[in-house]
């Protein structure tokens, strides 16, 4: 099939449903995989086993412990990184995919307002979600609190990205194409 350019009317702007619905499965499965991963270290380093002269819990602090020491600070550096290339994904497609019709901005604004309304529901969700366990509020407070402060403040973050992505949509200055010499 193919891609064809003059007719995605809207299609910028409608990526924010997916920057919406991405960025809050990343931010839950990398937390509860945080969660999982912290529990059975924890419970792996508190066992007290001997055998002959190999003591598992400094066994496991040496091997496999440090692994997954390494692999609970890289998740938060990890999911931030995939949002902010989201981000850079969108502003690209959208300079790529420019509007000529400027009747279309009324489509894009209500598409803007309709997934502003979708991160303030995720937003609220992933609250009520952080706070129905001392665990989770913990885990997201504490260790993943910066891709948890991106979901919360998801709202004014969709507002700004699509109005970003709409200035470069229809600002003239952007525009690309070769100069019409016959003009002058």
């Amino acid at each position: 099939m193919e891609l064809n350019i003059r007719s995605k009317r809207g299609f910028t702007t409608l990526l924010l449903f997916f920057f919406i619905a991405i960025s809050f499965i990343i931010v839950v499965i990398f937390g509860t995989f945080f969660y999982g991963l912290e529990v059975y270290d924890n419970v792996s380093r508190n066992i007290t086993l001997e055998l002959g002269d190999i003591n598992f819990t400094s066994t496991y602090a040496d091997t496999l412990g440090s692994g997954i020491s390494a692999t609970l600070n890289a998740l938060t550096i990890s999911a931030m990184a995939i949002i902010a290339g989201m981000i850079i994904v969108m502003l690209l497609i959208s300079f790529r995919f420019k509007q000529n019709n400027t009747l279309l901005i009324v489509l894009d604004i209500f598409i803007i307002i309709v997934a502003f309304v979708a991160a303030i529901y995720i937003s609220q969700s992933f609250d009520t979600f952080i706070n129905s366990s001392s665990e989770f509020l913990d885990i997201y407070s504490v260790d993943f609190d910066r891709p948890s402060r991106f979901i919360l403040n998801l709202p004014t973050i969709v507002a700004i990205l699509g109005a970003l992505m709409m200035m470069i949509n229809y600002i003239p200055i952007f525009k690309r194409g070769e100069p019409n010499v016959l003009q002058f």
